[in-house]
């Protein structure tokens, strides 16, 4: 072979280089949006598979459950309300909208659970998986309609709980072996507040629930 066919082998060989990795960048995209609609996929089987178990009225708490996505509309609430009087901060996202009548899960002579209350609750880190520092971190916490069901969640991070009230609260207290300052998830939501409580009574269909002033005064 002289040097001139030694010169055509070269530049052939750099061209199916070039080729090879233009091809090998390419496969590298695909396996990366694949592995993107497989977690899109994963997070939305989690969501189904909750959603038959609450409707099955055998809803599992997993604390290190992947979180769905989930946005709540916030285009009726009245702006971030600062709730007074609360010795850990507690700031009102979104105060929802009032359930309907034949919605009988959400309300009782108690309690009200606005679908789609979101608030942010300031409390300490706590649980094996997180720092033993006695730092305050924000809390999200959620109530959704899932099923004409209330659907409660906390979440901080990685962290996230969503189930029935006393299941959600139940795993959330286990988080801290030294006991929490609340005693049960309507504390911890602030749903308990009298300036909360009254926020929501002024919400359009409250009345139509049939509760009147004693649920307000019930704090």
């Amino acid at each position: 072979m002289n040097g001139e066919e030694s010169g055509k082998e070269w530049l052939a060989q750099q061209r199916r280089l070039v080729e090879a990795l233009r091809g090998r960048d390419f496969l590298r995209g695909e396996v990366e949006k694949v592995e993107q609609n497989l977690q899109k996929l994963e997070a939305h089987r989690r969501t189904l598979v909750d959603v038959l178990r609450i409707c099955d009225g055998r809803m599992e708490i997993d604390v290190n459950r992947y979180r769905s996505v989930y946005t709540i509309d916030l285009s009726h609430t009245k702006g971030l309300v600062h709730v007074p009087g609360e010795r850990h901060h507690l700031v009102i996202y979104s105060l929802g909208r009032i359930p309907a009548p034949n919605m009988k899960p959400f309300y009782s002579q108690k309690n009200v659970y606005p679908i789609d209350y979101m608030c942010k609750r300031a409390y300490y880190r706590g649980g094996a998986h997180f720092s033993t520092a006695r730092d305050a971190v924000l809390y999200t916490c959620t109530i959704r309609n899932v099923c004409s069901k209330p659907l409660f969640e906390i979440a901080e991070g990685d962290l996230c709980i969503r189930g029935k009230a006393g299941e959600v609260f139940n795993v959330f207290r286990s988080l801290f072996p030294k006991g929490i300052e609340f005693a049960n998830i309507v504390e911890f939501f602030g749903l308990n507040s009298p300036h909360v409580k009254r926020l929501i009574g002024e919400q359009e269909g409250f009345s139509d629930l049939g509760i009147g002033d004693r649920w307000e005064k019930r704090a």
